[in-house]
């Protein structure tokens, strides 16, 4: 087996069918097969013999070959490791793998996650994550418990430091973002070290691939991107309860914009929330920010996130300080929403081509994915009358379901307080049908006060009044009601099971000039 940086001399000419060659360096290793436990030789340089002649150069004999007076053509490794017992030399990040017994790297640290702590099965832990880069790729080294308190410090973002003596093994991609097969976990035989300021000045700056903001809909929900963009607004620091870990965590929202006049949504977590202090609305750059599809488009820090502010490291950033200076501030922005996201978008979203029930349907039937949009024409049959309207927390636009103490008096277990107040809220199950099918529907708070022509709160004092006649009357107007509805389909896994979770996004009564040119199209692409 060649070792990774060798990988080259197979596509470059210095090796081919019949190549003879002396290997200087190597190194032994096992592999667990299909076919059992299979020893390997790692080469780790070689000299070329000779090369296009697929004839022995001489007879071999007792074991000894005989080599030609000819010097041999050397490949240039200068950045191959020594001989065992010699220095360890430092080699490009992308030819590490685990089968090499001796290495060193020289990195630039572009991410590093916060510290993070677990208790599983009666046992405690720690750990925290960085991203080294050099000009070959990037690789993720982790640390655990002991390792945590000698590194954690040391590493700083930007800066370069030296590695060595790490196990090298594949990556975790569910936990990793980085574009290496490989991972490195520290032990306590790890070495790093910074480095010097000429090896740091050899190493690239962090690289970014920015994606403008009104490109976001390119990517899927889950994806990871680089972005720059302004802090056009922001919330207040709150608190929420995290549902896996049910601990308190600090959350922020900020309104992201960039010269393509977009808005986006950007959620920061954590430390960087508390910490965020922001100064004439400051550039911010993220890197590997994870996309997510609520509502649109929007962004959010994860733990392997890097979350920086007026870096002056970042070319880009003074370009985007210029730009919000003299005309961004004053811009009106577009927003990512439902209706421009899988298709033309823009403000009249029911031009756009409907699609009858049947096919969106058929299409998870057939061939399952993730979240799409669809537009659709359709009229209301049956709309489920239990469980359509809840109490809500009513801080920090929490709105989660609040559990009833006594007569007066609730609980939110994501803020962790009890109250009085609440806000009402809707979540109404309603059953649609077109020519071609019916289906369910959730409406939520917005789109429900429209359809029902009532708000949230007018129905719940019906309630408690127990205006049952009020109530059925606003029901039954309902019933038969013609609508046009931007529907949000997504897969989701509920006991195991797939099933599709369809949401209405928009509602809007029917426009009935518009709704006749768009049959008018349907039946001119109607297949002859």
């Amino acid at each position: 087996m060649l070792a990774g940086h060798l990988s080259e001399s197979l596509t470059n000419g210095t090796l081919s069918d019949g190549t003879l060659i002396k290997i200087t360096e190597h190194s032994f290793n096992q592999a667990n097969t299909r076919d059992g436990v299979k020893n390997v030789l790692i080469v780790m340089n070689f000299e070329v013999v000779e090369n296009d002649n697929r004839q022995p150069l001489t007879t071999v004999i007792n074991n000894d070959m005989s080599i030609p007076s000819t010097p041999p053509r050397s490949m240039n490794m200068s950045s191959m490791p020594g001989t065992p017992g010699g220095p360890t030399k430092v080699v490009p990040i992308t030819s590490l793998n685990p089968y090499q017994s001796r290495w060193s790297v020289q990195g630039r640290v572009s991410q590093k996650a916060p510290l993070r702590t677990w208790n599983k099965n009666g046992r405690e832990g720690k750990l925290f994550s960085f991203v080294l880069n050099d000009a070959t790729g990037e690789i993720r080294v982790t640390a655990f418990n002991a390792e945590v308190d000698r590194f954690i410090d040391m590493i700083e973002i930007n800066r370069v430091y030296q590695l060595s003596k790490g196990t090298v093994k594949a990556a975790r991609k569910e936990f990793n973002n980085t574009n290496n097969e490989y991972e490195i976990t520290l032990n306590s035989d790890s070495v790093l070290v910074p480095c010097d300021q000429s090896e740091a000045e050899a190493l690239p700056k962090i690289h970014f691939n920015f994606l403008p903001l009104n490109k976001l809909d390119s990517k899927n929900s889950g994806d990871f991107v680089d972005v720059i963009g302004v802090a056009h607004a922001w919330t207040e620091a709150s608190s929420i309860v995290g549902k896996a870990t049910q601990r308190s965590i600090t959350k922020r929202d900020i309104s992201l914009v960039d010269n393509t006049n977009t808005l986006v949504r950007l959620t920061i977590w954590g430390a960087e929330a508390d910490k965020f202090e922001p100064h004439d609305k400051p550039v911010l750059i993220i890197k590997g920010a994870k996309v997510g599809d609520f509502g649109g488009r929007n962004l959010s820090l994860t733990t392997n996130s890097t979350f920086l502010m007026n870096s002056s490291d970042v070319p880009e950033c003074s370009k985007m300080r210029m730009w919000y200076e003299s005309v961004g501030s004053s811009q009106t922005f577009s927003m990512f929403t439902a209706d421009n996201i899988g298709g033309s978008g823009g403000d009249n979203a029911y031009s756009q081509q409907l699609t009858p029930i049947s096919e969106i349907t058929q299409a998870y039937t057939t061939q399952p994915s993730g979240t799409n949009y669809f537009n659709v024409k359709v009229d209301v049959v049956f709309m489920k009358r239990d469980n359509y309207l809840y109490k809500a927390c009513n801080q920090n636009n929490c709105n989660k379901k609040l559990i009833q103490l006594s007569d007066n008096e609730y609980r939110c277990e994501k803020c962790n307080r009890n109250s009085s107040e609440f806000n009402y809220r809707f979540i109404l199950q309603v059953k649609i049908s077109d020519f071609s099918g019916d289906c369910w529907v959730t409406l939520f708070q917005d789109t429900a006060e429209l359809v029902l022509g009532k708000t949230a709160a007018e129905i719940g004092r019906l309630e408690d009044e127990n205006d049952r006649d009020s109530i059925d009357k606003v029901f039954a107007k309902v019933i038969f009601s013609s609508w046009q509805f931007r529907l949000r389909s997504a897969l989701e896994k509920y006991n195991d099971e797939s099933r599709v979770k369809l949401t209405i996004q928009r509602a809007a009564h029917v426009d009935y000039p518009q709704y006749m040119r768009q049959l008018k199209t349907m039946i001119e692409n109607f297949p002859k």
